[in-house]
């Protein structure tokens, strides 16, 4: 029994390679591949495949693994490998937004003015009384009667981005007048 082989001409890119961006928490496989392969000046046709498409890589330039696998016809010629940089987005934090107290009265004292958001994934709540004052977080608090507005604002961590600063309006309510030490007299 005899066995012959050639070795197979491996195709090498025609121009740039390229990758679509994708955002944190995306795989791979959501970024689609674009570019063409030649060999011995011969375009090839086929497809392009993530080494590991499932991979999920952190915010910002990742250089991923492609593998070409020439088509249907193009038997005479190999895979090739190759990598691209794709550009990995920030996504936008999971959270749930502060709400404001209710039925709040002047007593003299500091109250706060909210009930604290959350956040799920992606960064930490802060808060300020100015939109863009000093953001912080602590809860504010307010001790005179009156209107105040909390502004609030995720500040995203290395794979989420900020978000924009958003309100909820409060109010701590007047305290009510009591009179004491009064009598009254009969009118004759």
């Amino acid at each position: 029994i005899g066995v012959k082989t050639k070795n197979k001409d491996v195709p090498v890119p025609d121009g740039p390679i390229s990758a679509s961006d994708i955002t944190y928490g995306q795989a791979l496989n959501d970024s689609k591949i674009a570019g063409k392969m030649k060999a011995g000046g011969k375009a090839i046709d086929g497809t392009f495949t993530w080494t590991n498409g499932t991979f999920k890589p952190a915010a910002g330039d990742y250089p991923a693994s492609w593998t070409f696998t020439p088509a249907e016809g193009y038997e005479e010629y190999a895979t090739a490998t190759g990598t691209v940089t794709i550009k990995v987005n920030k996504a936008t934090p999971t959270f749930t937004a502060p709400t404001a107290q209710e039925n709040l009265t002047y007593t003299g004292q500091e109250q706060a003015l909210i009930t604290a958001g959350s956040v799920t994934s992606g960064g930490t709540m802060q808060y300020s009384l100015t939109e863009n004052g000093t953001y912080s977080p602590d809860t504010p608090t307010g001790t005179d009667a009156g209107a105040y507005t909390v502004w609030y604002r995720v500040i995203g961590d290395a794979n989420h981005k900020d978000t924009a600063p958003a309100s909820v309006a409060v109010r701590i309510g007047q305290k009510p007048l009591t009179i004491t030490g009064v009598t009254a007299a009969s009118k004759p």
